[in-house]
């Protein structure tokens, strides 16, 4: 085997790997059990403004991403919550951005 396949392979297997540990549920500290407080399975049209803010990042921090925070990039596809991310040129905050991208969060803490 040439090196470029070699290569080619131990990245594939490494990221396999990683993959399985870390998308194992964590176990409960000994003695205890999780309890779930607060899901959303995504099963309406709309992103539920109740539970999700969306667009804009909700303190008002100004900005500092190489992308621009859009509503439209952020939606909800076959029951998942869906952040985009497009390349273009974009403007807000008084910038040319070369990305915009979809931004949301829990409203639940």
């Amino acid at each position: 085997m040439n090196n470029y396949r070699l290569n080619k392979l131990f990245w594939t297997g490494l990221l396999f790997c990683a993959g399985i540990f870390f998308s194992a549920p964590a176990e409960p500290p000994s003695g205890q059990t999780w309890n779930l407080v607060w899901a959303d399975e995504f099963n309406g049209t709309n992103l539920d403004i109740s539970q999700w803010g969306f667009g804009q990042k909700q303190w008002g921090a100004t900005d500092n991403k190489p992308c621009l925070i859009v509503p439209e990039d952020t939606y909800l596809e076959h029951s998942n919550l869906v952040l985009r991310s497009r390349m273009g040129s974009f403007v807000g905050n008084g910038k040319t951005y070369q990305f915009s991208c979809g931004w949301a969060w829990s409203k639940k803490w």
